[in-house]
């Protein structure tokens, strides 16, 4: 009936939901995209992760207005399909930032604290 058709279909929708919420799922959707559709995935994907290194790069140099000295921690919450694009993108991986950039991943999904001269993840689900 109806009301069993309601309940199948949130579940499902519960189970995609629970599935990407795995980082290696998102991953390979990430990479199924960027095969499949590379000018959407550049617009998607790459453009907005380049984008949102900028942004964590600039807040940590932003001091409003004080001596010109590095933040020591900027927090960023950003989708999980960016997670892997901006962490290139802040350690040197591909997107011209230098190496002494360092991310520290908590358990929370799709959340990155940057620091400066340090690199460590915390274990992650």
């Amino acid at each position: 009936g109806s009301a069993g058709g309601v309940l199948d279909s949130r579940a499902s929708v519960e189970a995609a939901l629970s599935v990407m919420q795995e980082r290696e799922n998102v991953r390979a959707l990430v990479e199924l995209l960027q095969d499949a559709a590379p000018p959407l995935y550049q617009a998607l994907i790459a453009d907005r992760d380049a984008y949102l290194a900028r942004s964590l790069r600039a807040a940590l140099a932003d001091t409003g207005g004080g001596p010109t000295r590095l933040r020591s921690t900027v927090v960023g919450v950003v989708g999980l399909a960016h997670m892997d694009g901006i962490e290139a993108a802040l350690t040197g991986g591909g997107g011209g930032f230098d190496a002494g950039f360092g991310l520290v991943v908590p358990p929370l999904a799709g959340a990155v604290a940057a620091k400066p001269a340090t690199c460590q993840r915390s274990p992650g689900p």
